[in-house]
């Protein structure tokens, strides 16, 4: 399931020409910004499966955090408002994955990688979204 979601992610911000030319291609299932930026990045930080008495319904409510990087705030902003216009109350199939709704659920600050060093400092936004989808 995890690879389905990841590539399903992947593939609806890389098809963004917006998200794309913003990042460069710099897209990746992960949660540390390694390679330059501006990038995006993410990870599946939960995944719920309801049960019924008669066992597992197919339906699956995970969790997809994903973080803009920059070398500024704004240009972060900017490419985390980009992020939200492809992902926030997206429904449809991506790559075989049926995706019943995508929601932005909360978007906060990361500045785990700021640092003096113009460099190495990096500015983030992660935003987290509520999704449901049908396990394959």
């Amino acid at each position: 399931m995890a690879g389905t979601l990841k590539s399903a992610i992947r593939t609806m911000l890389a098809g963004d020409t917006t998200v794309n030319t913003l990042t460069g291609g710099r897209i990746s299932g992960g949660g540390d910004p390694e390679r330059d930026v501006p990038s995006v990045t993410f990870e599946i930080i939960s995944s719920d499966r309801p049960h019924t008495h008669s066992g597992p319904d197919d339906l699956v409510t995970p969790t997809v955090r994903v973080t803009s990087w920059a070398r500024s705030d704004l240009n972060a902003t900017t490419l985390a408002n980009a992020v939200r216009d492809v992902l926030n109350g997206f429904s449809g199939t991506v790559g075989g994955l049926a995706i019943s709704y995508m929601a932005l659920v909360d978007q906060s600050d990361d500045d785990s990688f700021r640092s003096d060093d113009k460099i190495l400092s990096r500015h983030g936004v992660r935003q987290d979204y509520l999704m449901t989808h049908t396990e394959l």
